[in-house]
């Protein structure tokens, strides 16, 4: 019982509600880093005696030792030039220490312990109440032109009112936004959920629904994360030829709806092929600036997560960054699980990493809460179906 309580809350505060909670200063504090938190200490006096027992050297460990010199470098950063926005320097450093350590060492161990059969039922129960409640809130704002709010549980309590201001106007039609405050957050973090999503969930209703909520977010990146997520399932073999040919139905439909949309809205092209990247064009002129290593604060203006960390970090910077956001995965890429099971939950996990690459070309949103949440709980299930024990599942069998 204990155990399910924590997996349903754990996904409560943070697929539900990601949003959630208050601002310390600058900083925005959500429930669910709160929660991580809160676990991560209580969990870690625990989780050293076992490890001083067991004398061993996990891949879970040398996955954080991955993480160490970037951890070291934004934190010299820090020290040397200091960070234009504290704020988004804390949530840089949170990502690459506190929540992969959660969830990659505290949270695979647990789903070693025999709760990983709890995950996909949450994932199941949640993620179709975030899709209904956004689908639902798009058709709310588009009549009324306001935003459904529930203050410290869908929106901050110190930011209450200004979703107007997150970036979620295209073509004069607000993006779906959910719990996540923002079209693009959302999408991405579906995107990261999806392939496990579409792993458990069989009912085609509720797949139809997480596909609409995509379509609905307007958003570009959202819209070609999900088109490659799709064609990699084709490619992988595991549609059938029906399958397939629905696919196409399907994209033949949202496409000539997506014209039609256009034509009424009266958009131009710009709102679905826009030559300046939605603004991240002009941002290729800090090019000229780069270094070796740092040679200024931290100052968070590209979208685009590779070149951000190069202009902000320089050449070798960049690399150091590759290596802690990479390589805790190639370091067990090639340590495929035997068990069928667990194969291809480890592939769908996999898949949802190799998306998030793909994104961070676009818009990674790699500071924004809860994103970078959800690519380490990917990584962790990578982990955990390599390590756990042969018989656990990671769903009851009764509801496939």
């Amino acid at each position: 019982m204990f155990q399910k309580f924590l997996v349903y809350s754990l996904f409560l505060v943070l697929v539900l509600f990601p949003k959630g909670g208050f601002k310390f200063g600058d900083i925005p504090v959500t429930w669910g880093y709160i929660y991580l938190l809160i676990l991560g200490v209580a969990s870690f006096p625990s989780h050293l005696t076992r490890f001083n027992k067991t004398g061993g050297f996990s891949l879970k460990y040398g996955a954080m030792l991955l993480m160490l010199p970037f951890v070291i470098l934004v934190l010299g950063t820090y020290i040397t030039y200091g960070f234009d926005s504290f704020g988004f320097g804390v949530s840089l450093m949170l990502n690459f220490s506190v929540i992969p350590y959660a969830l990659l060492v505290l949270f695979a161990d647990g789903v070693r312990r025999n709760i990983n059969c709890l995950i996909g039922e949450a994932l199941r129960l949640f993620i179709p109440l975030v899709v209904i409640y956004g689908i639902l809130g798009f058709g709310y704002t588009a009549f009324t032109g306001q935003y459904a709010e529930v203050p410290y549980l869908t929106v901050n309590g110190d930011q209450v009112g200004e979703l107007m201001n997150k970036h979620n106007n295209r073509g004069g039609l607000s993006k779906l936004v959910s719990t996540y405050n923002n079209g693009n957050i959302y999408g991405i973090c579906m995107l990261l959920l999806a392939p496990l999503y579409f792993r458990f969930e069989k009912n085609g209703v509720f797949r139809a629904l997480f596909r609409l909520s995509l379509a609905l977010t307007l958003s570009r990146t959202a819209w070609i994360g999900w088109s490659i997520f799709e064609l990699s399932n084709s490619l992988l073999g595991r549609w059938s030829p029906l399958g397939i040919l629905k696919f196409l139905v399907i994209g033949v439909f949202v496409a000539g709806s997506v014209v039609k949309l256009s034509e009424v809205m009266e958009w131009d092209n710009s709102v679905l092929f826009d030559r300046e990247l939605g603004g991240r064009a002009e941002k290729f002129d800090l090019i000229d600036s780069i270094g070796i290593l740092p040679q200024k604060a931290f100052d968070p203006t590209s979208e685009i997560v590779y070149y951000q960390m190069l202009v902000d970090f320089g050449f070798i910077g960049l690399l150091i960054f590759l290596i802690a956001f990479m390589g805790p995965v190639f370091l067990i890429v090639f340590r495929k699980p035997r068990n069928p099971e667990k194969k291809e939950i480890w592939s769908s996990a996999l898949l949802a990493v190799i998306l998030y690459w793909i994104v961070c070309l676009s818009d990674g949103a790699i500071l924004l809460v809860p994103v970078m949440v959800f690519y380490w709980f990917n990584v962790s299930v990578l982990y955990s179906m390599l390590e756990s024990p042969g018989k656990d599942v990671f769903v009851n069998r009764k509801h496939d």
